[in-house]
């Protein structure tokens, strides 16, 4: 690792990283130095990017995909094994709780010895600490030892060090998702304010509101390498998809493996049409799920436009004519987020359909529509509840139980395109539930 005082070249980044890599050996299922004996693994392979100054670059991928080894080699805490890394100014790192802290010393004279190894002047001590001691809301503890503090009081203090030491850089490891909602609002603040003061962030969260809110930059590694980098909004809707698809994959497989009559509802059309004979239709001794259909009121599923009325049909079986049936459909957007509740007792007619299949047995059909220009462009899933109507049979607190309510295994995904010169650039690139048109009007005043 090379570090260096600004050169004269225009805007140059202030950590520049060439092909580093981490190898390790396993031994006894154990890594250990790369010198001993034993099989290789690569922790971090080939990974090169630049940090330009202003930047955050928010750092994603599953669990042992390098994250926090590639944060620990930017902080010094251990040394690559191929590589280099030139980093201009000055750096300071949060990579766990409770690090870099003496646990005998208070948490002003921790504050203290930062100061004095971030080089701050000794005449700005008193109003650093005071603003250190303020930033971090612990009161009458900063004068306690720290090895009495909580998680959450080593991080309001870790944080409160690293943002006003004057660090050009700073390096985060997935440490706010420990802070109470009101700090990490507080830590979110500070990280736009020292973003406009031209501070740069590398930071590692498995939040995507984190990463879509903060990072200017995205970086996906997968299994020590970078597998993309680019938007946070681009890159989270396709990590979240990836992660997803390898889910589905694998519960695909422990149902063929069990040798389950249901499957994952494949969707290589926009739209689903998937149908199950009485032997195989998921269920329960209340309602069966005969199909499931969405695409637009033609029943074309080919393609599915944000132009188009879609519609979403249920077939179900009642065999007992005693229960009267209820379905419901929440609907999901790419980052799994809940986006629309869909339920008979909630539609523009003000009809109970709950009350359609009383008295009847055999096939019913629900079918509901969302209506166009409501939904933004991207990928769906619905989640299908049915089951008996609990209206006046049982008290909200055990729904599920009394009244035999079926969730289908399967995810309903669709697909959902803008039209061909009918490109929201605003709408399709941030992340929002839903974006209808809405009623605009435009008058000059005198």
């Amino acid at each position: 690792m090379i570090n260096e005082t600004p050169t004269l070249v225009d805007n140059p980044p202030v950590i520049s990283i060439s092909n580093i890599s981490k190898r390790y050996k396993i031994s006894n299922g154990k890594a250990v130095h790369a010198q001993t004996e034993g099989s290789e693994f690569y922790a971090l392979r080939n990974v090169s990017f630049d940090l330009q100054k202003g930047d955050i670059i928010g750092i994603i991928g599953s669990n042992g995909s390098g994250k926090s080894t590639l944060l620990k080699i930017l902080s010094s805490v251990t040394k690559p094994t191929e590589g280099e890394i030139r980093i201009r100014g000055s750096v300071i790192s949060i990579l766990e709780i409770g690090s870099n802290f003496h646990p005998e010393l208070t948490g002003r004279e921790n504050t203290l010895m930062h100061l004095r190894l971030n080089h701050i002047a000794k005449a700005r001590f008193t109003e650093k600490t005071e603003t250190i001691r303020n930033f971090s809301g612990i009161d009458d503890f900063f004068d306690q030892p720290v090895k009495y503090y909580s998680n959450g009081m080593f991080l309001r203090l870790a944080f409160s060090v690293a943002f006003n030491t004057d660090a050009d850089i700073l390096i985060l490891d997935e440490v706010l998702a420990v802070g109470d909602e009101s700090f990490r609002m507080k830590c979110n603040d500070h990280f736009r304010e020292l973003k406009s003061k031209g501070k740069s962030i590398i930071f590692v969260s498995h939040s995507k509101n984190e990463i879509l809110e903060l990072s200017t930059r995205c970086l996906w590694l997968d299994k020590g390498e970078i597998r993309k980098m680019g938007t946070p909004l681009d890159l989270i809707a396709e990590y979240y998809a990836d992660q997803k698809q390898h889910y589905e994959l694998d519960q695909k497989s422990k149902l063929i493996e069990t040798g389950s009559a249901t499957a994952i509802i494949d969707n290589a059309n926009d739209g689903v049409r998937k149908e199950w004979n009485a032997d195989q239709a998921p269920g329960n001794e209340i309602v069966k799920v005969r199909s499931v259909f969405v695409g637009n009121k033609q029943g074309n599923i080919a393609h599915l436009y944000i132009s188009e009325i879609v519609q979403m049909k249920v077939l179900v079986d009642k065999p007992e004519k005693e229960n009267s049936i209820v379905i419901m459909l929440v609907l999901h957007d790419m980052f799994n987020e809940p986006v629309l509740l869909m339920h008979p007792l909630n539609n523009e007619n003000r009809i109970d359909f709950t009350q359609e299949g009383k008295g009847q047995t055999g096939m019913i059909e629900f079918t509901c529509e969302i209506p166009a220009r409501f939904l933004k462009a991207g990928n769906y899933y619905a989640v299908l509840h049915v089951g008996k109507n609990p209206m006046k049979e049982t008290s909200i607190g055990s729904v599920r139980n009394q009244m035999g309510m079926f969730i289908l295994p399967q995810n309903i995904h669709f697909r959902l395109k803008s039209n061909d010169g009918d490109i929201d650039y605003v709408g399709d690139n941030m992340k929002v539930a839903v974006r209808p048109a809405v009623k605009w009007s435009v008058e000059k005043k005198d």
